[in-house]
């Protein structure tokens, strides 16, 4: 499993509820308390991160679709993009359970994840850089991926509950796993 670490270690979680919202103790409350320590980064494919605390418990999950680290690859040039969400393209998610990375950028399977419960990004911006580590193969497009999340709301669909997130996360992407 391709493991880095954090470029700014998941500072700035607020956990403040949004207006309006219960704030009893819950799957997302708990997973707030924790997502500032996350240990664990990794990134793969094209364009996949994610964060874990070290247990495997808490997990902050980034996809975006659209090919840019083939992109910046073949080209050879750094990419910034910037992706206001809800967006097609973007996808951010936190999880809370067990094992939630064990098969993440990895061509084995090691195990099940169990999902306990889970907040989707709902509003906010994901910035993305890119800057391409070699030559352009189609199973080797790595980029160094600087992910930023910032005001991302996430929600859980279960209880409407919100919590705001702001990090940044460093890891190397476009490479395939196998």
């Amino acid at each position: 499993m391709h493991r880095l670490t954090l470029l700014a270690p998941l500072l700035a979680l607020a956990c403040a509820p949004a207006e309006g919202v219960d704030v009893d103790a819950a799957g997302l409350d708990a997973a707030a308390r924790v997502l500032p320590s996350l240990a664990v980064v990794g990134g793969c494919s094209d364009v996949f991160a994610y964060a874990a605390s070290a247990d495997d418990t808490k997990a902050i999950f980034v996809h975006i679709d659209g090919g840019y680290a083939a992109e910046a690859s073949q080209t050879g040039q750094p990419m910034q993009l910037s992706f206001t969400l809800p967006h097609p393209e973007v996808t951010v998610t936190a999880q809370w359970g067990d094992e939630l990375t064990i098969n993440e950028c990895n061509d084995v399977m090691m195990g099940q994840p169990f999902v306990q419960g889970e907040a989707v990004g709902v509003s906010g911006t994901v910035h993305l850089t890119l800057d391409p580590l070699g030559p352009y193969y189609p199973w080797d497009m790595s980029n160094h991926a600087v992910i930023e999340l910032d005001g991302v709301r996430l929600q859980d669909p279960d209880t409407g509950r919100q919590r705001s997130l702001t990090t940044t996360l460093e890891t190397t992407v476009g490479w395939l796993p196998g």
